[in-house]
């Protein structure tokens, strides 16, 4: 008798193990995997990209080549109307273009002054579309010059345009105005580069 208890107790950890056994692989191929799941440290890659790219752009003024490059005529930048979903045609465009747009990221580049807020259109030099939660940005202060010249062109190359502190301003669309009395500064602007 001793011997039919053993095996049904031995049958019944049998049964008890592969139900234990099948919910534990149920549970495992239930668990959804999402493309972000692993996207913790291309973040941090993609941030300090950004970092580095922001840096030399600021670095060799090509950050404010960028802001200044607006078309007064047209009211857009670059010589277009509004903001833009291409690159700037300068440095600073093509660093973006390679390091994000041929990896199919997309990026906005913003400005902010005293003025004008991120959310504002005039605000928006490239916009490809609106941030995502695990979106990345980063931001540099330029500083504008009243010598400093507007560029008109659409190579967005300094040439003989008007000079910021010789502008206009309730004739001239240029969305950064003059706001430091200073016989140098003509204003101080934050550039964020934002990354989808």
């Amino acid at each position: 008798m001793s011997d039919t208890r053993g095996q049904a107790f031995t049958l019944e950890g049998v049964i008890g193990a592969m139900i234990l056994l099948t919910a534990v692989l149920f549970a495992l191929n239930s668990a959804v995997l999402l493309p972000s799941t692993g996207e913790t440290g291309n973040q941090a890659q993609i941030e300090q990209e950004a970092k580095d790219i922001m840096q030399i752009a600021a670095d060799e003024e090509l950050l404010s080549e960028t802001v200044r490059c607006y078309d007064t005529e047209s009211e857009g930048w670059f010589g277009g109307t509004g903001p833009s979903t291409a690159p700037p045609d300068n440095e600073f465009g093509t660093m973006l273009e390679e390091t994000f747009g041929d990896r199919d990221r997309s990026y906005n580049v913003e400005f902010a002054d005293g003025e004008t807020s991120y959310d504002d259109d005039a605000s928006r030099i490239v916009y490809q579309g609106a941030s995502t939660r695990d979106g990345v940005s980063v931001t540099r202060t330029v500083t504008l010059y009243n010598d400093d010249s507007l560029i008109e062109n659409d190579g967005c190359n300094p040439s003989g345009g008007d000079d910021l502190g010789e502008l206009d301003q309730e004739d001239t669309p240029y969305p950064i105005s003059d706001t430091d009395d200073t016989e140098q500064i003509y204003n101080v602007v934050e550039v964020r580069l934002t990354i989808r």
